[in-house]
């Protein structure tokens, strides 16, 4: 998934997938922001790696630990973000982000606009692309669980794309020229596993049509406001 913070009001701008790499949230996120000419790309998982002494990492049945560290991984990228937003980079978020950690992130977001895009081809071309890869990446989890996961349980904030039949290149030409900014002000997330979006819909599923984002959009603003003013511009 990517979250992002576009500098034209300054914004953040979110890539979000599930934890293994077939999905290629990294490399879209690396490609997306080598197309901007002011960019910062914040990996989340750089948080939980800088963690040495204590870590705890997710498992499909995680601790307390666990998500305390996750909350903490997240809500560290959202900081981070915002300070390159401030100093005039557009910052790209890339990581996990699934369940209500989506709302959970975005909410500690200030910079205005934001974005996000999940990355999101079917469980087959995941698999397809993980076998040629040596390492494995899953730590207890499966492609199928995750996807399940991801579509059942996580909100559905901002543009999904189905990336199966898709090049790098052509995903980052789809994110330019799809996304649009959130015009939710607060998506209340608290980042706690649960099963009850398989009984309730999600108060997210209605879909927005706010003002298309423009590549011009994308490019810092040489009049761009810090987030702390970002109420002027309010737009994963």
């Amino acid at each position: 998934m990517a979250l992002g913070c576009d500098p034209s009001g300054y914004g953040i701008r979110r890539l979000s997938d599930h934890r293994y790499p077939g999905r290629w949230e990294s490399t879209v996120a690396q490609a997306l922001a080598e197309r901007l000419p002011r960019s910062a790309h914040v990996r989340g998982d750089a948080f939980r790696r800088f963690i040495i002494g204590g870590r705890v990492d997710m498992s499909p049945e995680p601790s307390t630990q666990a998500l305390d560290q996750l909350r903490l991984r997240h809500a560290l990228a959202a900081h981070t973000a915002d300070a390159y937003a401030a100093a005039g980079f557009t910052a790209i978020i890339q990581d996990v982000v699934l369940g209500e950690c989506l709302p959970y992130t975005l909410d500690r977001i200030r910079t205005r606009p934001r974005y996000v895009v999940v990355l999101a081809p079917k469980p087959a071309a995941v698999a397809a692309r993980e076998a040629g890869r040596d390492k494995v990446a899953y730590d207890g989890f499966t492609v199928d669980s995750l996807d399940e996961v991801l579509r059942a349980q996580t909100p559905r904030i901002g543009l999904w794309l189905d990336t199966s039949d898709l090049t790098v290149e052509q995903t980052v030409d789809e994110i330019l020229e799809r996304a649009r900014p959130l015009d939710s002000e607060s998506l209340f997330g608290d980042c706690v596993p649960t099963s009850r979006h398989e009984q309730e819909p999600s108060p997210h599923q209605t879909p927005t049509t706010p003002t298309p984002l423009t590549r011009a959009e994308l490019h810092p603003s040489r009049s761009a406001t810090s987030p702390t003013r970002a109420a002027e511009h309010a737009a994963t």
